[in-house]
């Protein structure tokens, strides 16, 4: 936000965020903090589960490949991403 803020005004001018800016700013950060904190968490119930640092890892990498994959090969073949695919 406050790089768009830079380019916009140019230098030498400053720019407070106020109402709904200032509070979309806070709560990026936290969102990022929270995302961070969950992905911890899902890794260790996973390391406990498979009880194995190497196959916990495996699956939390695996995942997000697969279903970017997944995604890519219904766009390649033209099908529509829905209940049934």
């Amino acid at each position: 936000m406050e790089r768009l803020s830079q380019e916009a005004v140019g230098p030498g001018i400053d720019m407070l965020l106020q109402g709904e800016a200032e509070s979309l700013e806070e709560t990026s950060n936290d969102l990022l903090l929270t995302y961070a904190f969950a992905l911890v968490i899902v890794f260790l119930v996973l390391v406990a589960q498979f009880e194995s640092l190497t196959s916990a890892l495996v699956v939390l990498l695996t995942v997000p490949f697969a279903l970017a994959a997944a995604v890519f090969a219904l766009f390649l073949s033209g099908v529509s991403l829905n209940i049934y695919s």
